[in-house]
């Protein structure tokens, strides 16, 4: 008894050459998608930035108790800088007491971006109204008051968040998105 084989030549698989171009095409696709999804997943630069900016004013609030003087942390809109500075001999109990062309920089003050492309959207400092450019100074006295704020920071009002300053505590409420406060 004779078993013959036969051979049958099937072409159902795929080339080095195919795989490497579907990989490539993948690959591509990727990276033109990622970021776009990454930011949606995990706003962590947004949540990097709000926890900077509750830092600054906290340490603004901290130095003057603890200094017996008052701090300013000053929000630069137009430019999106923040720095905190020191006025000794100044009288703060009057409301217009520093004027913003009273601030000198120079290179001693360190300004401050926020990472990762998040910006200062618009800030409201005490009864005034919401600014969304100049400079907005917010005050911290000796006694541990400050001046009430709301601080809206984002890539843009669909990614963003708000900071509430309260004047008496000092404690900084973060919402989510861009939320108006009365």
């Amino acid at each position: 008894m004779r078993i013959s084989a036969v051979r049958t030549c099937n072409k159902s698989g795929y080339t080095l050459v195919e795989l490497a171009v579907v990989i490539l095409l993948i690959g591509i696709v990727t990276l033109a998608v990622m970021p776009r999804i990454a930011g949606l997943l995990y706003p962590g630069d947004l949540k990097k930035a709000a926890r900077e900016v509750i830092g600054a004013i906290l340490l603004a609030r901290t130095e003057a108790v603890t200094g017996g003087k008052s701090y300013y942390l000053f929000i630069d809109l137009s430019n999106q800088y923040y720095w905190m500075l020191d006025f000794p001999g100044i009288d703060t109990s009057e409301s217009d007491s520093i004027k913003r062309t009273d601030v000198v920089l120079d290179e001693s003050v360190k300004k401050r971006v926020l990472p990762g492309g998040i910006k200062f959207l618009s800030v409201k400092v005490g009864n005034g109204d919401l600014q969304s450019h100049g400079v907005q100074i917010i005050r911290c006295f000796p006694l541990g008051v400050t001046d009430p704020a709301v601080i809206h920071i984002g890539t843009d009002q669909r990614n963003s968040c708000t900071l509430v300053l309260d004047a008496f505590t000092g404690e900084v409420e973060v919402k989510d998105g861009y939320t108006d406060v009365e």
